[in-house]
């Protein structure tokens, strides 16, 4: 819990990926009643509990979901592999990806302007296919001192953890240690693209934070409990209140009000093209269609496709310019053919 609650991932979302942050809370619920469902009573209460937690936490945030699906897939494998509660885990989370199934399908559908979100898992599958090796990946804040440095450790101690307990056939417990490691491995990937990786990184809390919580379980002794505790914990926090002190608001003021302005120049039927960070604030407050990165079909969809870019803080493309303000730049972007 303290790590969840202070570690600088956390407290990041908390500034402005509220999104985010909000569907780690159901997505750890998730969690319990997965392992519940398997090990437990495995009534048809916890199937429900399963079900019902995973579907809040893709209505709130696709990399929740994600993070939730694959910890999901992960049980199902090493269910079947290791024979952990084989039957058990192949029929009730065979049902479980048969209803997030069911569900995708819903949303899209029949609430496609709430559930756009979904929509950024093929981007991020596209730019994952594509990864042509970029350097200085935000990797980096794996070793940064005031980031995850304490990731690395913890994650090799859940390898430890996952082999001890294997081998003294606590299947209870290796379960969901190899699963939750192997999560925190996929979210440091190296070879993912920086752009998704930043975002990444920030869950790396959500499996060092159970796997500190299991590792406090196996001492024996309170004065060791409390050692290891402060040990551990403390630079947890330190992070925590270093990343608190450096948060700031996505857009200024000023900003907005420009914003605002540039609204009134917008054509009917356009698409603007804006990066990622304050594709919020432009979706809510220009209230047009917003896309990631211009295309060709884009042009035949829209009456206007327009780029709108930070003003002195990226290279601006050639094109006509609507508007030019202090803090950002709108022009209409020529036909790609």
């Amino acid at each position: 819990m303290l790590t969840s609650i202070f570690s600088a991932g956390h407290v990041r979302m908390m500034n402005d990926l509220l999104k985010n942050a909000v569907g780690v809370f159901f997505l750890v619920f998730f969690f319990y009643y997965l392992h519940e469902l398997l090990f437990g009573e495995r009534t048809r209460k916890n199937f429900f509990m399963t079900s019902l937690f995973l579907i809040l936490t893709g209505a709130s945030h696709i990399l929740d979901f994600g993070v939730a699906l694959l910890f999901l897939g992960l049980y199902l494998v090493l269910s079947v592999v290791f024979n952990v509660n084989r039957k058990v885990a192949v029929r009730n989370l065979g049902a479980i990806f048969l209803l997030v199934g069911v569900f995708a399908v819903i949303a899209l559908v029949g609430l496609p302007s709430l559930f756009t979100d979904f929509f950024k898992g093929l981007y991020f599958l596209e730019d994952l296919l594509a990864a042509s090796g970029e350097t200085a990946h935000p990797i980096l804040f794996l070793f940064d001192p005031r980031g995850g440095a304490l990731t690395v450790p913890i994650l090799a101690v859940g390898l430890v953890l996952s082999a001890y307990e294997w081998k003294a056939q606590n299947k209870e417990a290796f379960l969901p240690l190899l699963a939750m490691t192997i999560t925190g491995l996929a979210l440091s990937f190296p070879l993912i693209p920086r752009e998704w990786l930043w975002r990444f990184l920030l869950m790396e809390f959500i499996p060092a934070g159970f796997i500190l919580g299991y590792s406090f379980s196996k001492i024996e002794r309170r004065i060791a409990v409390a050692v290891f505790l402060l040990i551990a914990v403390s630079p947890v926090i330190v992070q925590g209140v270093d990343a608190s002190r450096r948060m700031g608001p996505t857009i200024t003021n000023a900003g907005y009000e420009e914003l605002k302005s540039i609204r009134t120049v917008v054509p009917a039927n356009s698409a603007v093209v804006v990066e990622p960070r304050i594709m919020y604030w432009v979706e809510y407050v220009l209230e047009c269609s917003i896309v990631r990165r211009p295309s060709p079909d884009l042009w035949q969809s829209y009456a206007s496709v327009l780029g709108l870019f930070p003003k002195n803080k990226s290279p601006i493309p050639p094109g006509q310019v609507l508007f030019e303000g202090d803090h950002f730049v709108l022009i209409r972007l020529p036909r790609r053919k």
